[in-house]
């Protein structure tokens, strides 16, 4: 039987499409970039309260109440190790008014300027734990300036009211902590060390100041908004 010579047309197409097609399904696809990793954060600001001076001792004027609120920036140096600068102004609350609170609300202030090293980040990564730029247990020192105003007694005017002193007390702090972020904006920072500071503040009589040196312990508990 001959073969129809009509169809051979066809069938070297068919062969041919099918020859294309296997080379195609059997040629590896083409890998996909790996795409590049996300640059780790440079610079922490955050904005918050540290409620742990919320509530301090005033001696005679009995429980101060005060609303601290504090600012900061954190600078990620190397890995582990940042620098920083915080902001704090506390602004009390009159409990009640007293003879020694004629000038109930009196802001006061700090400044600090500091170095934190955020130790054990390898082991908290193979265990699973809380790491990265500006997470985990850290060892800080820093400088600070604090500020803050208290009447005058032995300076009593007829008019009623005491007489304001400026006290400013600068010292350094050594501090151990821990910040840990809370979902993705929110971050809360708890510390404690042991800080020497000098107070110079003025006196009763005029062109005369004092000069203390106190060892102050120190506890923060900040709860902050950062990006």
């Amino acid at each position: 039987m001959r073969f129809p010579q009509f169809l051979l047309p066809g069938l070297l197409l068919l062969a041919a499409s099918t020859s294309a097609l296997s080379q195609s399904t059997s040629s590896p696809a083409p890998e996909l970039s790996a795409l590049p990793d996300t640059p780790p954060r440079k610079v922490l600001v955050k904005l918050g309260l540290n409620v742990a001076r919320g509530l301090s001792y005033g001696g005679y004027e009995g429980l101060r109440a005060s609303i601290p609120v504090v600012t900061g920036i954190e600078y990620s140096v190397s890995p582990g190790f940042t620098l920083y600068s915080q902001l704090g102004v506390d602004v009390s609350v009159p409990t009640y008014r007293s003879f020694y609170r004629q000038n109930a609300v009196t802001p006061s202030a700090s400044l600090s300027l500091g170095g934190r090293y955020y130790y054990n980040q390898a082991a908290r990564a193979r265990n699973n734990k809380p790491h990265g730029p500006f997470v985990g247990n850290y060892l800080a020192f820093q400088a600070n300036l604090d500020r803050f105003r208290s009447p005058l007694s032995a300076t009593f005017r007829p008019e009623g009211r005491w007489p304001m002193r400026t006290t400013y007390a600068p010292g350094v702090t050594m501090l151990w902590g821990m910040q840990r972020r809370l979902g993705s904006n929110f971050l809360f920072d708890l510390s404690t060390g042991l800080g020497v500071s000098g107070n110079v503040s003025g006196t009763a009589m005029p062109g005369y100041t004092t000069v203390n040196i106190n060892f102050t312990p120190q506890v923060n508990l900040g709860f902050y908004l950062a990006r």
